[in-house]
């Protein structure tokens, strides 16, 4: 344990840079205040299968170790897009010739049978190639999109039986990229693809339009969508939205305003989703450890506010010399800080009873859960760095209340940092939790940990001559 900590003590070192760190944090736990469900907000855009440049390998078995659990169809560049699968909408839908679904069935079984569920995206991703005109033959489009998912759900034209259960109707009406109509367009498409999406699949979440990240800065489009779907009667059994930022209160003020937006407007039952969220910056952020120390931040406030699915945008890089793009892995599949950080957060989903953690510092957040058995505790403390903001932190002390152990505990504790990579620091038992919450643990910035609290079994001699 010595060892450890010495190792650990100097790999901190290595990376303090010239602040000076005098602060403690206190970090509280509150056992005995459950919060909900540890939600699985495992998702990623872009599946499995190899993406971008020819020699770039598939990443099955990365998926797998990171824990991820849903895969959005929105980036494939090709597979899963209108533009390659129905590309004429003014021919007929229920002929199969007409339809192309070679590359999406590829890439669709390679995630099904990998362990990810497929959140459909219906549109199409950015290609220059493509025309992102409104379909000339909107009733068309809508029938072939029917068939698309029965050929996924009910085998149609020799397809699969494949789980679905989320259609999203788009990707970001009004930009340019997406969609070349106008507003009022798009609402009148939504309205009458959702409507008769819904009518034909009523057991499917029908919803979209994957808004961005400038319409919650911009209110107005948002503020019309959700108006429109109330005034007309249009199914929204969840609204999705991007956000690509730097600012920590940006990607807060958005969780809350679109559930906000969502129940003043009647739809208190419709889920809200973020369907592409990173970094807001092209730069070393997207691959460092004070990249992933900011996205576990806001990974840690997903959990806690009231968003109920999350798409981090993307799994893989399409080149190896472009490493600031949005992937947690480089195009060769290794990975990025923030692939570390994903499977530490997947780990928490073992502990699904989430409870009160709060701390006293900017800087710092928290998230706790215990096990369904309530004998073993995880903890993610993440410490970010933003700039032109002061950060004196240099350690952290650990209160927990409402949960006692009837004997010792042993501590497993984890980082993502500059010099770590979900890394085991140390593993301690302690005689009491009292005897834990005396301790300081060092947490500079750019820094997130991991703990894992088992309470120790007592085997008691009289106990068991009771029982004869």
């Amino acid at each position: 344990m010595i060892h450890r900590r010495v190792i650990y003590m100097l790999g901190i070192l290595l990376f303090m840079n010239a602040v000076s760190y005098t602060e403690t944090v206190s970090v509280l736990i509150q056992a005995d205040i459950t919060e909900g469900d540890m939600k699985p907000l495992l998702g990623v855009n872009g599946g499995p299968y190899s993406f971008g440049e020819d020699d770039n390998p598939p990443v099955y078995e990365q998926y797998q170790d990171l824990g991820v659990n849903m895969v959005r169809t929105h980036g494939f560049q090709g597979p899963f897009d209108m533009q390659i699968i129905y590309p004429d909408s003014t021919v007929d839908p229920s002929d199969s010739a007409n339809f192309n679904f070679e590359t999406t069935d590829e890439a669709f079984q390679a995630a099904h049978e990998n362990g990810q569920e497929i959140y459909f995206r219906l549109g199409n991703s950015p290609n220059p190639a493509y025309d992102m005109s409104p379909p000339l033959n909107i009733p068309n489009y809508i029938e072939a999109s029917k068939n698309i998912i029965r050929h996924y759900t009910e085998g149609l034209w020799d397809g699969f039986e494949y789980p679905l259960h989320y259609v999203e109707i788009w990707n970001e009406p009004l930009n340019n990229d997406f969609w070349w109509g106008t507003r009022i367009e798009f609402l009148v498409f939504y309205e009458q693809v959702a409507k008769s999406l819904k009518e034909e699949f009523p057991e499917f979440m029908i919803g979209g339009p994957a808004l961005l990240p400038v319409q919650y800065i911009n209110q107005d489009f948002s503020e019309e969508f959700v108006e429109y779907c109330r005034t007309n009667d249009v199914p929204l059994d969840f609204l999705s939205w991007h956000m690509y930022n730097n600012d920590l209160q940006v990607f807060t003020g958005a969780m809350d305003y679109y559930r906000d937006l969502l129940d003043r407007n009647g739809f208190t039952e419709t889920e809200s989703h973020i369907t592409e969220w990173n970094t807001g910056s092209a730069n070393s952020s997207r691959y460092d450890a004070q990249g992933a120390a900011f996205m576990s931040a806001i990974w840690i406030n997903l959990q806690k506010k009231p968003v109920d699915l999350s798409f981090i945008h993307r799994g893989q890089d399409s080149k190896m010399n472009y490493p600031e793009f949005f992937g947690i892995m480089y195009a060769d599949g290794t990975y990025k800080k923030i692939a570390y950080a994903f499977k530490g957060w997947s780990w928490l989903m073992d502990y699904p009873i989430r409870v009160s953690s709060d701390d006293d510092a900017d800087m710092i957040e928290t998230l706790a859960g215990l096990n369904d058995e309530m004998d073993s505790m995880g903890i993610l403390i993440s410490h970010f760095s933003q700039e032109d903001v002061e950060d004196n932190i240099e350690d952290y002390q650990l209160d927990i209340n409402g949960w006692t152990s009837p004997g010792s505990i042993n501590v497993k504790r984890y980082a993502v940092a500059k010099p770590f990579d979900l890394d085991l620091l140390n593993e301690v038992t302690y005689d009491s939790i009292n005897a834990l919450e005396e301790q300081l643990f060092l947490l500079p910035a750019d820094t997130l940990e991991f703990l894992f609290i088992t309470q120790e079994v007592i085997s008691c001699v009289d106990e068991w001559t009771l029982l004869e």
